[in-house]
């Protein structure tokens, strides 16, 4: 199980994990931030606000991105559906 996180000078950050995963994203981050999955196309395919876990089991296997506003930062990591 991989842990991914992100965490800059100003103290905001956030993890995901697993990381890759089957179906659930467990997300920890501090603040009010919304959520965003992208498919490899750039298109949308969930969104959320201030949510522990996502489930994302529906969504094909493949790699997607996980985009996280915090703080009025964007950040991006990849995440692997199996």
């Amino acid at each position: 199980m991989a842990l991914d996180g992100v965490k800059n000078a100003d103290m905001t950050s956030f993890q995901v994990w697993p990381n890759p995963t089957n179906g659930i994203l467990n997300i920890e981050a501090e603040g009010m931030y919304t959520i965003e999955i992208r498919n490899v196309l750039g298109q949308i395919v969930l969104q959320a606000e201030k949510v522990e876990t996502i489930e994302i089991s529906s969504l094909e296997n493949g790699v997607y991105f996980l985009i996280v506003k915090l703080n009025g930062k964007s950040f991006i990591t990849k995440v692997v559906k199996r």
